[in-house]
């Protein structure tokens, strides 16, 4: 009997997007909860008989009423349609300090999914699908140590027709990237820990869609369903669906429709006069009030030009011709230099890229694995963070 399923991850309900109106904020959560909802009723239609979410279900440790409920509902249809669920917490659901509950453990407790919240043992649920037994493990995000091993103490052996596994962290080697580099600091394993044993590993937390096989093993990491950063910029938003035959596994992967992300590069020079409406002329060529736009701007102008270079100006009406455009400016002062015309992160922000970066250039094992401590305490003191991938 073939085992239907349909995996998805890094769904990060109740994203908070930095908009300067909070309606397009809003907008823009809302893309997301629309891609779920499609994810959801693809399962219905095709009649899986699992569900898995791989962690990143939101977007911080304690979401709002409202994405709570909305997540629950949409489960709860799942469970109605005869779907079994299994979720697991990933870095953006796991709380920072003390002994917080997940967020969505209220899956668990309202009887429509199975969560595997515990982030320091693998668990386990054999569920029996027709006539076959289907063996579901997985752990959530381990917070307190983020550059341990995941499958660290793995110990579990099959019992079922079929064993699936749930986590949410790196894959180290077969060619692996992510679209953010700095994520594969986060609880990383190798090819050499996945158990032989394993069907289908669905992994979580990078962004970007990759599958691999390993002996008799699919890897499946589906990515996020909705484009949140502009590195996630050139990818296909997916989730996957997946048929278990004997030893055989199928993958189909299901694009999403994601809204429109657009790179603007410019050119300036010292002949420009009129940087404002140079780049207002640039931009009307492309104008789309659902399209999410970055400028970038790149040459040499003059300090005449400068100063009569309004940014209000141009912002006002980039914001009137798109949905939102955010800026990147590469450009020169002739005689000066470059100039700061940015905006500053937060304190938390600020820090994390900060150690992220010392621990990135670190190679000694131990200095890295102070800093990532060292980084991990300042961050309970500074508070959540939203932007962790």
């Amino acid at each position: 009997m073939v085992i239907r399923i349909v995996h998805c991850t890094d769904i990060h309900l109740d994203k908070y997007f930095n908009y300067g109106d909070p309606v397009k904020g809003e907008r823009r959560r809302r893309d997301v909860e629309a891609n779920f909802v499609q994810i959801v009723d693809y399962a219905i239609k095709q009649k899986a008989d699992i569900f898995l979410l791989s962690g990143d279900i939101f977007d911080r440790v304690k979401p709002s009423n409202s994405v709570r409920s909305f997540l629950a509902n949409q489960v709860k249809r799942l469970s109605d349609a005869g779907i079994q669920n299994f979720a697991i917490g990933g870095n953006h659901d796991a709380p920072k300090m003390g002994n917080e509950t997940l967020a969505i453990d209220i899956l668990q407790a309202t009887g429509i999914a199975h969560v595997f919240s515990d982030s320091e043992t693998f668990q386990e649920k054999i569920i029996t699908v027709g006539q076959e037994k289907v063996q579901v493990i997985g752990k959530s995000y381990f917070i307190k140590n983020q550059s341990q091993n995941p499958f660290k103490n793995f110990n579990i052996s099959k019992k079922a027709d079929y064993l699936i596994c749930l986590l949410h962290g790196t894959l180290v080697g077969m060619n692996v990237s992510p679209s953010n580099p700095h994520a594969t600091q986060y609880n990383p394993f190798g090819t050499e820990d996945i158990n032989s044993e394993i069907d289908y590993l669905a992994l979580g937390h990078f962004h970007n869609y990759f599958e691999r096989t390993k002996g008799n093993t699919t890897i499946c990491n589906p990515g996020s369903i909705e484009i949140l950063t502009w590195s996630e910029a050139p990818d296909e938003k997916k989730f996957v669906f997946v048929e278990l035959d004997g030893d055989n596994c199928k993958i189909k992967s299901v694009t999403l429709q994601t809204r429109d992300y657009e790179n603007k590069e410019i050119k300036l020079d010292t002949k420009i006069t009129d940087v404002t409406h140079h780049i207002i002329d640039k931009i009307k060529t492309i104008a789309n009030k659902e399209k999410i736009l970055r400028i970038k701007t790149d040459g040499i102008i003059s300090m005449d030009a400068q100063k009569k270079f309004r940014i209000s100006d141009l912002k006002r009406e980039a914001d009137r011709l798109f949905f939102n455009v955010d800026f990147d400016w590469g450009h020169e002062i002739e005689g000066i230099g470059p100039v700061f015309l940015g905006k500053m992160n937060n304190p938390t922000k600020t820090f994390e890229e900060h150690f992220d970066r010392l621990i990135g250039n670190e190679i000694d094992a131990n200095k890295k694995k102070f800093l990532q401590k060292a980084k991990q305490t300042g961050l309970q003191y500074l508070g959540e963070t939203n932007d962790i991938q």
